[in-house]
């Protein structure tokens, strides 16, 4: 069945402290909609309202969030979780576990899961799209976590950001842990990206084809290897289907010490090529290289920039490459 709010809801007060962990209290148990046996397959329509107070913490349930499962008909637009806590297994999300399709809303709840584990869903179904949607909420969980999405299959992602503390273990990112054949346009994090392996400010790992295309980076990222500025590992089908185009990262990016998976922009790439990205720009000082395991940036495809070049507007200048997607007051 299709819903639209009229009013904002509140099922629970006072859920989360200031820092986003949970409050002690009595809170109302919130059932999710949609199981894997009777998936949720109407449009729910928030109408630019919000849902407050939605409480849920049993580690050992999975499709978890305000919609457990939802079918490929399935969309959520234009609705807000705030001051809600998700604890779940697998599949956790503030808006769905699982679904194919959210556009146009956003998650300052706090999500804690195990594997596919994001601000907005925990997975995208195969082929589905998430635009003009963020998170501020944090995220926490083991394997494919994201600031906007766990993981997903065939991703269409536009216009997200992400400026929640992100955590875990293995393909962690900003906006996705991973994706298998997909990519981010117009994208941002200023999100703490904390993991082990494959983890970046964008795209956590990678697989198959695709990239993060006009994004940028402004958060911390910290892993062991594999740890990029954008994307942490791209792993291609051939040789030149991953590419990361007019992308720009100032935050920095840690690894382990030793490690030759850390980079500006990408930590590492297999195959091991350069020419397949373009037109990309990382703060002097982030990073010791554009991408983990090159010994120089290739002209035209990575390039280390100082602060007084990113500051007077010559990086922007440089994005923009003639367009009009990239653009810098520099008064301010």
């Amino acid at each position: 069945a299709n819903a639209k709010l009229t009013a904002n809801i509140e099922d629970n007060k006072n859920v989360l402290a200031a820092d986003g962990s949970l409050n002690e209290g009595d809170y109302r148990v919130w059932t999710p909609i949609g199981t894997e046996d009777a998936a949720y397959t109407g449009t729910f329509d928030g109408a630019d309202h919000t849902i407050s107070g939605l409480y849920f913490n049993n580690d050992s349930v999975e499709y978890v969030g305000l919609i457990g499962f939802a079918g490929d008909a399935a969309k959520v637009e234009k609705l807000g979780i705030v001051n809600s806590y998700f604890c779940g297994a697998d599949y956790v999300g503030g808006i769905a576990g699982q679904i194919k399709y959210v556009d146009s809303s956003y998650n300052a709840a706090t999500i804690i899961g195990n594997n596919y584990v994001g601000g907005i869903a925990g997975w995208i179904s195969m082929g589905g799209t998430v635009s003009d949607c963020y998170n501020t909420g944090k995220v926490n969980g083991n394997c494919e976590v994201g600031g906007i999405i766990g993981g997903g299959s065939s991703v269409a992602m536009m216009r997200l950001w992400n400026s929640g503390d992100v955590s875990g273990n293995h393909k962690i990112g900003g906006i996705i842990g991973y994706v298998y054949n997909g990519s981010t346009y117009y994208c941002y994090n200023t999100g703490s990206i904390t993991g082990e392996t494959c983890v970046a400010g964008m795209i956590g790992h990678l697989q198959y084809n695709g990239g993060p295309k006009y994004c940028y980076n402004a958060g911390t990222v910290r892993g062991k290897t594999y740890v990029g500025g954008l994307m942490g590992f791209g792993e291609a089908q051939y040789d030149n289907w991953i590419h990361i185009e007019n992308c720009y990262n100032i935050g920095q990016v840690v690894g382990e010490e030793g490690t030759a998976g850390v980079g500006g922009i990408l930590g590492y790439t297999y195959p091991a090529l350069q020419d397949n990205h373009s037109n990309n720009y990382y703060l002097e000082g982030t990073a010791p290289i554009g991408i983990g395991g090159m010994t120089v940036d290739a002209s035209g495809v990575m390039a280390v920039m100082s602060e007084d070049q990113f500051a007077s507007g010559e990086v922007a200048y440089l994005l923009a490459n003639g367009k009009t997607f990239w653009g810098q007051n520099i008064d301010n």
